[in-house]
């Protein structure tokens, strides 16, 4: 099966449902593909940050935003050896009303996106649908890519087909396929604090402080942490 569109975007998470949006919203046929039949999948974090608010507003979207199951961080804290603790970020010292972390389960934030996108007659979100390869001609230009749709209750393959694109832009993720297609390497930065990517929990309600907890060491001295709300 053969289509065509003005942009293509691989990957449904918040920066590929967030591009398809703006861009969308400028009146750009855009058509975003995701492999996963739902967003309901644990995700490494759920934080909204201020600036993501801002832009919230900015779209017109920040009070239905604002009326999502959430909380808020007003800062984190990081115990120190001999007792006591450190705040590593006063989220309070920001001005109002973008003064703090939203936390946000990230299949709501998806959903809600998903819908704003929606109103957009340009938008299309096709699930079940996984980015396997770029197309190129004969210049060796991307024109596109290929795709493999599955079935939503077998997740066994339905059919595979090609899809063309003045822009094919990659928002598939760490192991991005069409990274990898197109001879792309990342540059990674080593991480000074040892941190392994954990989650925060701001179950508290607005303004709770992050409590982050330590063993082991100081940080970048190794050991294992733990985030959670105080």
């Amino acid at each position: 099966m053969e289509g065509s569109t003005q942009c293509v975007v691989a990957g449904g998470g918040p920066a590929g449902i967030m591009l398809g949006l703006l861009l969308a919203r400028a009146g750009v046929q855009v058509t975003v593909l995701e492999k996963h039949a739902d967003f309901l999948r644990d995700f490494r974090g759920d934080t909204v940050h201020a600036s993501t608010v801002r832009l919230m507003d900015e779209l017109g979207l920040g009070e239905d935003f604002r009326a999502l199951p959430q909380s808020r961080l007003g800062n984190f804290r990081l115990p120190v050896a001999g007792g006591g603790s450190v705040v590593l970020a006063d989220f309070g010292l920001l001005k109002e009303p973008y003064n703090y972390v939203a936390m946000v389960p990230q299949w709501d934030l998806l959903n809600f996106l998903v819908a704003a996108a929606g109103q957009e007659p340009t938008f299309t979100l096709r699930m079940n649908t996984e980015v396997t390869d770029l197309l190129r001609d004969s210049s060796g230009a991307v024109t596109g890519v290929a795709y493999r749709s599955r079935d939503p209750l077998t997740g066994s393959p339905l059919e595979s087909g090609e899809l063309r694109a003045s822009l094919t832009v990659a928002c598939d993720g760490r192991g991005s396929v069409l990274r990898q297609r197109a001879g792309l390497a990342p540059h990674e930065y080593p991480d000074p604090q040892g941190l392994p990517p954990d989650r925060l929990s701001g179950r508290e309600g607005p303004g709770s402080p992050a409590q982050g907890r330590r063993s082991g060491g100081l940080p970048g001295q190794g050991g294992a942490a733990e985030a959670g709300s105080r």
